[in-house]
């Protein structure tokens, strides 16, 4: 912007190129004048705000998806159905879904669930029968003190 408001005239600048220099070709009526300057001594004003939209869209977007795998990583589902497993209550509609990581532990909490519930089966049919033994022996020191 500032060299073409010097100037006053069309201008190409070359930046790609691998040297030290910048070529700057400005157009004249008739001819084309080329100068090359350092690359050192060239000063692209509007680089800082390239910078700051760089930057500033960047973290927009960064932003923006580390939400959304968030709100995919804390599923509230499998939260929900600990809580009411927990508390004694079914969670019948729980299916493992969302990132892997969410799937594994949905799994290993459902693997977790089902062997507690099999203990707890086992140690009630125990008991049950503990009960009924113990039960047995009281009824017949009954009868034989009767």
């Amino acid at each position: 912007m500032e060299l073409g408001r010097k100037i006053g005239k069309p201008f190409w600048i070359d930046t790609v190129g691998r040297s030290n220099q910048v070529e700057i070709r400005i157009q004249l009526e008739d001819a084309v004048i080329g100068i090359f300057a350092q690359r050192s001594a060239a000063y692209a004003s509007n680089s800082e705000i390239f910078i700051f939209w760089m930057l500033g869209t960047s973290s927009i977007l960064l932003i923006a998806r580390s939400c959304s795998c968030a709100t995919n990583q804390a599923d509230l589902r499998l939260a929900d159905a600990a809580e009411s497993f927990g508390k004694g209550r079914e969670a019948p509609n729980f299916r493992p879904r969302g990132a892997r990581e969410v799937r594994r532990a949905a799994h290993a909490f459902l693997e977790m669930k089902a062997r507690i519930e099999r203990s707890i089966e086992q140690r009630t049919a125990m008991l049950a029968g503990v009960s009924h033994d113990l039960r047995t022996i009281l009824t017949r020191f009954k009868l034989e003190l009767e």
